[in-house]
This record gives structure tokens, sequence and C-alpha cells, in this order.
């Protein structure tokens, strides 16, 4: 009996699934997305895949070009005119006193739940790196100096200073820079997870223009959210869709602008004056391409000065200052940085045309200008007594010690191998021997943690809401600059930069009243940093940003300047709101106007009446057949079903005369 009942149900279930009646798999119809909606972006990832959904600005998992377009900022820092650009705030920052900043918030800004965003949330997204230190967050480093923040109403805060350390750069520099996340979902997630940073977020939920639609292992897909509450104030952005994937390297990133498989990119490519003939633009239609003025990146060999002075001791210094005149910028700047940077042969980061040219130090760029000058290097070793005792090309110290260094970077990061891979020409040139290393990005970050490296292409940026006071940053040690959680790559330690930091703190860096002490504060550190070279400045350049123009036009250019940033940037939704299709779809020509007379407007009308009225009708009718063939589909669905049973007990009738024949039992 238990074969005869298997048998049974085995057929029964096949039966079913012929015609339809167990439950199928619900597949998912995706949104069609078209290539003339969608803004697509990259950047050189390193891999060709996304490791994984992680949406929580306040994870170091995530990455902030995966959410950008979602979550927002108080503040976007206006890179064009060094300023600020109020963006979910409401009208610049006001200090009501020395010590006391006060911030309005639009009153009508609200999360993608409808839920309204209150000076609350602000409060507790600045808070939250305060009990979870390991989310790295920019508002770490603002802490040391505020005593508080409160809410004085929904929409406004006030952020308190420690009157005994003030600092207002690091505050401009969060309120720029700190993402906003609702503190009713992410308090609910403090309670289900022992760090914060362990809350994926996986469909988040912010206050930006976009939604996330999709995400996938090589590609995420946002969709515009038409209830954005800034489209009031800025307009809803052009494109409908915002996605992005991830990148092996440069090369491959250049291949896709090149093919408009990608709009927008961060990446080095070595021939950006070809590229523009397949459409692809930049801030300037000329070398250097990008905007070199505004002090984005300052490129940089920085040393490793503990482990040089470990190694070389008194004779560290000299070593460096030979570096510095054994390199030739001009070939750093065209052929490491392919053409996209500017050199600087001085050590105060600052060019003559830059609107922060009063924070150059004349005095400085007339006493240490670094120029290229291998005999010069040459001879400051050699009285220094660092010769080539043994005759194989590389000096040695007094006592027998080589001068050998070791420089790292990661592999596809293809301006800084080539820098590198320059260093040690122009090293080996006067007898420094330089072992270059390209390495998989998570060891290079573990070899700069450890202080596995005498020396490395940098970057530093004095273009930014702290000013100078940010680029002296990675000299400061009392505080963590990336890729380090404590402590900088410099491995630096010098209480004059640190006190002259803190004094320059005290000052609103957009303030012009401010200027002349913040000169003469820079003119000081500019002093240390030539004198004591923690780091050799090469070159200077703009965003390495490229825009694909076949889809999409309005981006950023001399020709049409505004604020922006690279796509994992605050400053990319005020790019995104600029942006127009490049082919603008032509409007239907309005129809012809026509005079009618009374008599001939009544009787169109009466005749549209009754064909509304034939409309009802024959929709009624379509109601009515469309439910008969719905009858008609089942009663065939239960006919077909009958005729699966009937084969059924056919089939069982024959097992069981089978059976018996055989003397055997159906149990």
């Amino acid at each position: 009996m238990k074969r005869y009942v298997l048998v049974l149900i085995i057929l029964l279930m096949i039966a079913a699934t012929m015609t339809g009646f167990l439950p199928q798999p619900a597949l998912a119809t995706p949104e069609e997305i078209t290539r003339e909606e969608a803004l697509i972006c990259t950047e050189e990832a390193g891999s060709a895949t996304i490791p994984t959904r992680m949406f929580n600005p306040y994870s170091p998992e995530a990455e902030s070009v995966w959410y950008i377009g979602i979550f927002e900022t108080l503040y976007i820092f206006d890179n064009v005119r060094f300023g600020l650009i109020p963006w979910i705030a409401d009208g610049a920052p006001q200090w009501l006193d020395e010590y006391t900043l006060e911030i309005k918030l639009k009153p009508d800004v609200y999360w993608q739940d409808g839920t309204p965003l209150t000076a609350e949330d602000v409060i507790y997204s600045f808070e939250l790196p305060k009990r979870y230190p390991e989310t790295g967050a920019i508002t770490l480093a603002m802490w040391p100096y505020v005593e508080k923040i409160e809410a004085i109403d929904k929409h406004t805060i006030r952020i308190y200073l420690n009157r005994e350390r003030p600092n207002k750069p690091v505050v401009y520099v969060a309120l720029c820079e700190a993402w906003i996340v609702p503190k009713h979902i992410f308090e609910e997630a403090e309670k289900q997870f022992k760090s914060i940073t362990e809350f994926a977020f996986e469909n988040p939920i912010g206050s930006g223009p976009y939604k996330l639609l999709r995400w996938e292992s090589t590609r995420i897909i946002k969709v515009r959210w038409d209830d954005w509450w800034g489209k009031k104030y800025f307009g809803l952005p052009a494109p409908k869709y915002l996605i992005y994937i991830p990148s092996t390297g440069n090369e491959e990133t250049n291949r896709m602008l090149m093919d408009a498989v990608v709009d927008a990119f961060a990446a080095i490519a070595p021939n950006w004056g070809d590229m523009m003939k397949y459409g692809v633009s930049y801030w300037f239609r000329h070398k250097p391409w990008t905007n070199p003025v505004h002090e984005t990146r300052i490129n940089m060999y920085l040393f490793n000065n503990e482990r040089m002075n470990k190694r070389f001791g008194e004779y560290a210094t000299a070593i460096k200052l030979a570096i510095a005149y054994a390199i030739d910028r001009e070939i750093i700047a065209e052929r490491g940085y392919f053409g996209l940077a500017v050199p600087l042969t001085d050590p105060t980061g600052v060019l003559p045309e830059s609107p922060l040219a009063f924070l150059r130090s004349e005095d400085i760029v007339k006493d240490y200008t670094f120029s290229y000058d291998p005999d010069k290097a040459k001879e400051i070793l050699d009285e220094a007594n660092i010769k080539d005792r043994d005759g194989d090309g590389i000096r040695e110290l007094p006592d027998g010690t080589p001068v050998t260094l070791v420089t790292i970077d990661v592999e596809g990061w293809t301006d800084w191998m080539a820098a590198n891979e320059l260093l040690k020409a122009f090293c080996e040139d006067v007898g420094i021997h330089v072992e270059v290393e390209h390495l998989d990005y998570t060891v290079w970050e573990s070899r700069v943690i450890t202080g596995d490296y005498d020396v490395m292409t940098y970057g530093v940026s004095l273009w930014n809401p702290g000013g100078y006071w940010g680029f002296l940053s990675v000299l400061d040690d009392r505080y963590p600059v990336w890729p380090l959680t404590n402590g900088t790559p410099a491995r630096y330690h010098n209480e004059e930069i640190q006190r002259i930091r803190d004094e320059m703190a005290k000052y609103d860096p957009f303030d012009p009243a401010a200027r002349t002490v913040l000169a003469e504060l820079a003119a000081k550190a500019q002093e240390i940093i030539a004198t004591d070279l923690p780091f050799v400045l090469t070159c200077v350049w703009g965003p390495e940003v490229g825009y694909q123009t076949k889809y999409w036009v309005g981006w950023p250019s001399a020709e049409n300047p505004y604020a922006y940033g690279e796509q994992g940037e605050p400053g990319f939704l005020n790019v995104l709101i600029h942006l127009k299709p490049a082919k603008a779809i032509a409007p239907a020509p309005a129809p012809a106007v026509t005079v009618m007379t009374p008599e001939l407007n009544r009787t169109l009308l009466a005749l549209l009446n009754a064909t509304q009225s034939i409309n009802v009708q024959v929709s009624t009718i379509g109601t009515k057949i469309s439910d008969l063939s719905d009858s008609i589909a089942s009663l065939t669905s239960a006919i077909t079903v009958l005729e699966a049973l009937v084969i059924i007990v056919l089939l069982l009738q024959l097992y069981l005369i089978i059976t018996v024949r055989r003397g055997g039992s159906p149990r």
C-alpha cells in the first residue's frame, strides 16, 4: 500500500506541475533602463566586483561612491570659489561668538520614508563616531575641540567649541563631509549590533535624490527619487538612474570612458588629450587638463621619518635633502602624472596664481627652491661623508650602512607606480638605491599601518574646508590620517608643528580678516618643512576627473565653472543637478488653434459625449468578455486536470493488474 501511495503522490505532483497548480518561483521583472536615462560612474577599485552589500556610511567597509546620491551633508565645499554651499543647511553658518557656531536647517527636509529630518538627526550623526571610534568617521577629528552640540529647536543646532582648544577648520570639514543618517533607524540598529559598523543598511533610507534600486556583485543601480525634498531648491537631477560599476584599474577605466560605457570617472590616463576625440571633457581643454590652482592634490614623496631616523640617524636629513635636488619634477609631472600636474619646486604647496597665494611665503620660496640639480645632490651626500665605499654604485654611511630605500604603492594606481619608478631612476643617478614594490591594496594598507616602508608617494589637499590647517594634518601625529587609525604615514613628531596647527585652528579659514595671521603661521610651518624635510613635494593638480559627453552635458569646466567633486564626494551632488541630456528630445509641435462657432462647439460636445458613452459600453462588454475568457480558461484547466487524473487512474489500474498477475501485493 505504501508503494501505491508513493506512486500516486509522484504522479499527482507531475500532473499538478504540468497544469500550473503548484506555485512557481516569482521572477522579479527588472525595471527597463535605457542608456540615455542612466549616468554611469566608475573608479579604479582594483577589482571588477563589489565585495559586499554595505550602504552604512559609518562602516569602513562601505565606499562613499556606492551610496553617493542617497545620503547628504549639511554643506558642500565650493572648490571653485573656496566657500560653502548650503545643502541641508539653510544659509551660512553664523558665529554667535568666538566659540559658538549656529547652523540653521532647511525647514522641509525629510527622509525617503517620509520622516522629517531634524536637528536631532544631525546631532546623532555627529556624535555617533564618539561611541564607535572604529568607524574612522570624519567627525572623530572634531570632538577633541568641541565641547558639545545641542538642538535649539527642530531646525537649529549650535556647536560649542572647547574654549581651551578651539578649532574652527575641523568643524567646517565636518559640516561639509559628515554624512547625515536617520536617527530613528540607526538607534534601532544600535540595539541589534555590538558596533554600528556591523549594520549593513542593505536597503538604505537617506535624504538624497536617489534610492537604491538594485545591488549586484558587479554594479549598484540607484533610481531617482522624484519626491526628493531638494527639488524645491535645486531641481531634480536629469539622470533617472545613477549606476556605479567598479574597474580593475586605470587602463580599464579609460577604455570604458572612451567607449562611453561610463560617463564619469576618477582615474589617470596617459593620453588625456587623445581621449578628447572620443567625447571626453575635463576642466581645461589643454594641459594640465585638471585645475591645479585648486590645490586638491599636492603630491609628494612622504618619508617614514621614524624609520629613516632609526636607519640613518644624523645622516637622514642629508639623504632627504639630496633626494629633493635629485628628482626632476617636470618629468614627474609629465610622465608620472601624465601631464595632469604642474611642478612644485618649493615647500609651500601653494601656486602663485592660486586664490590661496596669500599663504605662500616668498621668503621661503627664495631661500628654499629645490630645482633639479643632481650634481648638487651628489655634493650634499659627499659633504655628509655618504660615499660609495665599495664601488657597487650604492653610497654607504661612514659605518658601511648602504643607503637603500624601499618605496611602496598600489598595483593599478598607475600614477603612483610611475612616480615611484621615476624616484628609483633619479635616486640611483646619485648613488641611492630604491627598491619599488607594487602591492595589492590590502597589502599596501597593512604595510603603511605597520610602517614597513622608507618612503612612498602620497597626496594631501590644501584646497579643502580646513585650508592650510588641513594640509599640515599629515605632520600632526596626534590624530589619525588615512589609512592609519593612529598617527600619520609620515610618522613625524614635531611639537612646533602641533602648536602652529592649534593656533591656526582659532581662525576661520573663510574669513578675509584672518588672512594676515594665517599667512604668518603658514610661513613658520613652511620653514620647518623646508629644513626638516618630512616630505619632498613634487607637483600639484586638481581632481583627477574626466567626463564623457555622449549622453550627458553640463559638466564643470573652465567655461562652465561651478563647485564639483568626484563621484564619491558630496560635491558630486552639485554636478548631478547641473547635468542635461546630450540629445534633448524635441517637444511635439503645438497643434494649430481653430476658432469655432458656438453651434460647432455644441455639435462637437454632443459627439464627444456620445463617444464617451460608447466607450463605456465597449469597456463593459470587454470586461464581460475578459471574465468569460477567464471562466473558459479555468474550465479548460479543470478539464486538463481531470484528463490527467483519468490517465493516473488508468496507470494505477494497469499497475494493479500487473502486480496481481505476478502474484505480488500492492503494499
